[in-house]
């Protein structure tokens, strides 16, 4: 996790960056009338010391990405050896070319994935999202400013995946990460909605911060009798 450790480290240096200096370029105007503080004290809602409480909520983002590569890596590489770590890597490298990746992305994604309940793409999933909350909760940041950790995209998953080269999980690179907590489409035959939130409702940030359940559907998909009762449960 020495990669997540980096990252927050450099979100907890850049809240402080923040603090220091939005009070210059983007003062909370609105904010400030509507808070004990800034009147008060002269100071925008954005500075130290403007409001009692001031607190960065810090988002972990494709938790499904994450958790069935792992899991992927987990059974095809670690305990079927049905591929090895330099295969893995060549085909990473090429985004899965030719006709030997497209069959070895198709073996990564034919796990058993998070959400599917059980899986070790369940276990991976709660275990990453687990540590994630612990590394955030931690401590505060270098200037002492609370960090409260959570689980959400944005509507940000075309852009972010845009970055982000192949993945384990069979994802080809530049393709949209999974949202939040959520589990990636296609996790299970059945697309039961009730795993999906079950899942959601697992990975637990703690503090107060969100891990909301995105879900969306195309309206003609609940327009037939075998549909319906798919939702309806």
């Amino acid at each position: 996790m020495r990669h997540t450790q980096r990252a927050v480290d450099l979100h907890a240096d850049g809240f402080d960056y923040h603090t220091k200096v939005n009070y210059l370029v983007f003062p909370e105007l609105v904010l400030d009338l509507l808070c004990y503080g800034p009147v008060e004290k002269g100071l925008d809602a954005s500075q130290k010391g403007g409001v009692q409480y001031l607190n960065y909520g810090i988002d972990g983002s494709a938790l499904a990405t994450v958790a069935d590569s792992f899991a992927a890596l987990e059974q095809r590489v670690e305990r079927e050896q049905a591929l090895t770590w330099r295969q893995i890597k060549y085909f990473l490298d090429t985004d899965w070319a030719g006709a030997d990746g497209e069959q070895a992305r198709l073996m990564m994604k034919s796990i058993q994935r998070f959400g599917h309940s059980g899986s070790r793409g369940d276990y991976w999933g709660y275990r990453v999202a687990d540590e994630f909350v612990r590394i955030v909760k931690a401590g505060p940041t270098p200037d002492g400013h609370n960090m409260i950790p959570g689980f959400f995209s944005w509507a940000a998953t075309i852009g972010m995946g845009q970055s982000v080269g192949a993945t384990p999980n069979g994802r080809k690179a530049r393709a949209p990460i999974s949202h939040g907590a959520n589990p990636d489409p296609g996790f299970r035959k059945d697309g039961a909605p009730t795993a999906m939130a079950e899942a959601i409702a697992r990975v637990n940030p703690f503090w107060g911060n969100s891990r909301p359940c995105s879900s969306s559907s195309i309206p003609a998909s609940c327009a037939t009798r075998t549909a319906w009762p798919t939702w309806s449960s």
